[in-house]
């Protein structure tokens, strides 16, 4: 039954894109300026802080990425812009995880999503075809998480296997928040964020799609610039 009152998905996205800029901010400008030579009390509880809200964005991602490939209407060219900016947003990412131009120990987490992606709607196509598809989900969630670990994208297999049960577990929303947790659970500040996913409202909200895609790049190369510039 949908909720009358609760959280629009267009409310859960722009507060993981706060929540991410606090833990990139924090990583690049708070933490190598302020902390690490000479902190002061402000300045830890500050990074604290943001290193706090910033566990909240990942599980918000996954939440509506489970969402949108349940309600997009074509999932092929939804994969294909989680691919698209997963290539735009390399650079910009290795400037800001490396302060250079091409790093090759980690990709950026649009390459995760679309592992993610993929998985869910190949589980997806086995559940329509067989109702054997569960012999068939093992493989493909544990190939899934393999790419994702030789690739070695951000969150790794832990995040495709996020996805992966908010997905199978969708249609119970606090099981599905908790048990997704567990691939997190080193991050405890990420629970939070998948116990909110629980007053969503099943409201897709006013998005601005594009500015939501542009903006991870965007905001990442801004970052890495600052990075460059003041060499942290």
């Amino acid at each position: 039954m949908k909720q009358i009152n609760g959280l629009s998905g267009a409310v859960l996205k722009h507060v993981a894109l706060i929540t991410m800029v606090f833990d990139h901010v924090n990583k690049v400008v708070i933490f190598p300026l302020f902390i690490t030579e000479n902190p002061s009390m402000l300045a830890v509880i500050i990074s604290e802080v943001f290193g706090v809200l910033g566990r909240f964005a990942f599980p918000l991602f996954c939440f509506l990425l489970v969402e949108g490939f349940c309600h997009t209407r074509s999932r092929v060219r939804y994969l294909r812009n989680l691919l698209f900016f997963a290539a735009v947003s390399e650079i910009p990412f290795d400037l800001f995880v490396g302060g250079e131009f091409f790093v090759v120990w980690q990709q950026n987490v649009f390459f995760t999503l679309a592992i993610g992606f993929a998985v869910i709607w190949l589980l997806d196509v086995f559940k329509e075809k067989t109702k054997y598809w569960g012999l068939l989900a093992v493989p493909t969630v544990i190939a899934g998480c393999l790419v994702a670990m030789v690739a070695e994208t951000d969150y790794s297999f832990y995040g495709v296997l996020v996805i992966t049960l908010l997905y199978l577990l969708r249609s119970r929303p606090l099981v599905a928040s908790v048990v997704a947790f567990i691939p997190l659970l080193k991050t405890p500040w990420a629970l939070p964020a998948f116990l909110a996913t629980n007053f969503y409202n099943g409201e897709r909200g006013r998005q601005w799609k594009w500015f939501n895609y542009w903006f991870y790049p965007v905001h990442l190369l801004l970052l890495g610039i600052f990075r460059l510039i003041y060499n942290v």
